[in-house]
């Protein structure tokens, strides 16, 4: 199970940065500026997966969640193949939004089973197995998406069969859109997990009260995470364009680049955090997950710093490298933390409420930013360099000071 939803979430990645290649063709052939291009990418995702987000938590916490995985990994390789059909910027728009409501299905009903079919001294591993998922598809995406569009984007236009001509770039939604209709399958066909349950509606009440007094845990984490992910998603967003209009890269060597951070060192982070978040959990440091994400920021931000000021090709790979390794560790000790605080029967609206947050902070504010901060406030060549400057060095110090603040409440409150 844990192998099949880390695949769904390679395959959900993949689709949603293949945009991150693609910026110039996109602006070149829609006619549409760094700020519109922001929203496509980051908003236009993120309006429709936080709009979705808690109705499908909340049938997350009372139907099959194998079912609706399915459903959501076809909706959205449905969405991104369509997305090749887009004739104008409304359209790909609309597309875009479609694929947010598809991927809103997978955390909360993957965080969901991982907590009834894992311990705790082991969930936060699960975690960052499942999570690795995410890092693996943007590191395909930047480098099988860097070759596909190499081939195929800055050529004629191209003719597919039924279609007609169609664009370089839109042909690129098709081939990473598609195969996700095979996996939406094989999950219409697997078993749900055993559920943990409360026993009585006292129980259950009484479950409910207690949630109500580890608001202050949650407001750390989603705080602190928000952070973090805001500067993940505008550096996921913009950095390979980045490397492209401000380092004279081209969309391979960009791509490469970012396949290794990402792919390589970002999964690494994924599942070292998980790691060390179990093994300190068992022996008696309750505080370790948010531990690790106070840690998390302040060993990435060096790192960041020296990808985005680097001139040298190998000291952006290194900077880079160690940016997502370092960043990313937060990521699985928080997912399993918010579970340790949750109330089984509400997993699925605490994470929906979770993904939420991160997709409005991160997913929708990142790429947003940057296009803003770019255009309105710095010289045009250098604008994306320094806009990703500014956001990184105002908002990770940010995110670690909120994970700070969220330690002592996070200990009050675990339940499990």
């Amino acid at each position: 199970m844990v192998i099949a939803l880390s695949l769904a979430y390679t395959l959900s990645l993949t689709d949603r940065m293949i945009l991150s290649l693609m910026v110039g063709p996109i602006r070149h052939d829609l006619q549409i500026s760094d700020t519109q291009f922001g929203l496509l990418h980051g908003f236009a995702f993120a309006l429709f997966y936080s709009a979705a987000g808690y109705p499908i938590g909340a049938l997350v916490d009372r139907k099959s969640r194998t079912l609706m995985i399915g459903a959501g990994v076809g909706l959205w390789s449905l969405m991104t193949a369509l997305s090749g059909l887009a004739r104008s910027y409304g359209e790909l728009f609309l597309a875009r939004m479609l694929v947010g409501v598809g991927e809103a299905v997978l955390t909360p009903a993957a965080v969901s089973m991982l907590a009834d079919l894992f311990p705790p001294q082991k969930l936060a591993r699960a975690t960052g197995i499942f999570n690795a998922g995410a890092m693996l598809g943007s590191g395909l995406a930047f480098l099988f998406g860097g070759l596909i569009i190499n081939l195929v984007v800055g050529g004629d236009m191209l003719h597919v069969p039924l279609l007609g001509e169609v664009r370089p770039w839109q042909a690129v939604f098709f081939i990473v859109g598609l195969p996700g209709l095979l996996l939406s399958f094989i999950f219409l066909i697997m078993s749900d997990a055993p559920r943990q349950v409360c026993d009585t509606p006292a129980a259950a009440s009484a479950a409910v009260w207690s949630l109500r007094t580890q608001v202050y845990a949650l407001y750390g984490i989603f705080l602190g995470a928000g952070c973090f992910n805001l500067v993940i998603f505008a550096n996921l967003g913009w950095f390979p364009e980045m490397l492209i209009r401000v380092r004279g890269f081209d969309q391979w060597s960009s791509g490469a680049t970012m396949a290794v951070a990402t792919g390589i060192f970002g999964l690494m982070g994924f599942v070292t955090g998980g790691l060390l978040s179990d093994r300190l959990f068992a022996q008696g440091r309750r505080s370790a997950p948010l531990a690790l994400g106070l840690a998390s920021g302040i060993a990435s931000g060096p790192f960041a710093l020296m990808a985005l000021l680097s001139t040298s090709p190998l000291l952006i790979a290194v900077g880079l490298s160690g940016y997502f390794f370092f960043g990313l560790m937060y990521t699985a000790p928080v997912l399993a933390a918010i579970q340790f605080v949750t109330p089984s029967h509400m997993r699925g609206r605490v994470a929906s409420l979770y993904m939420l947050f991160l997709t409005i902070t991160g997913t929708g504010m990142g790429p947003v930013l940057v296009g803003l901060i770019g255009d309105h406030l710095l010289p045009a060549r250098q604008s994306v360099n320094q806009a990703l400057l500014v956001i990184t060095v105002t908002v990770i110090p940010a995110g670690a000071f909120f994970f700070w603040l969220g330690r002592r409440g996070f200990v009050n409150g675990i339940r499990i």
